[in-house]
C-alpha cells in the first residue's frame, strides 16, 4: 500500500488514511513539545532536518522507503536530547503530524506502531 500518489477512488485510497485527525492533534502538540528545538515550529528544519518540503520529499517519497523506516528513525533517534524517551504511541502520533504537514489524508483510524502493518506502506509523491 502506498500513501500519497494520485487519488485513487472507493477502498483503495481509504487504505491510504493511515492517520486520524485526532491523532496528528496530539502528534502536533508533542512535536511542538519535544521536536521544534532543532526540526522548528513549522518542520523546516535548523539545525535539524526538514520534516517537510523538497529536501524531505527527496528523501522519503522515493518508493523505497516505508512508514516503518520513518517510525524507526524518529522512534531511536529523537528527541536529541532523549531519545526513545516517548512512547511508541507517542511516536506514533508525530508521524501522523508530519503526515498531516505533508498533505497526506487523515482517515478515521489512528496510525498504529506496529512494523509489519508500517513496512507495508511506501511514502510516495502526491
Amino acid at each position: 500500500m502506498a500513501v500519497g500518489g494520485p487519488a485513487i477512488a472507493g477502498e483503495a485510497e481509504n487504505e491510504r488514511r493511515v492517520y486520524s485527525e485526532v491523532q496528528a492533534a496530539r502528534g502536533e502538540e508533542l512535536y511542538q513539545q519535544h521536536c521544534s528545538p532543532c526540526h522548528g515550529a513549522l518542520l523546516l528544519g535548523n539545525p535539524a532536518a526538514p520534516l517537510t518540503g523538497e529536501a524531505f520529499r527527496a528523501r522519503w517519497e522515493d518508493g523505497k522507503h516505508t512508514l516503518d523506516d520513518l517510525y524507526y528513525i524518529i522512534r531511536s533517534l529523537m528527541p536529541n536530547s532523549a531519545p526513545g524517551s516517548l512512547s511508541k504511541a507517542q511516536y506514533a502520533d508525530v508521524v501522523a503530524y508530519i503526515l498531516k504537514i505533508n498533505n497526506y489524508p487523515a482517515g478515521e483510524t489512528e496510525l498504529v506502531p506496529r512494523p509489519v502493518a508500517m513496512k507495508a506502506v511506501t511514502l510516495q509523491p502526491h
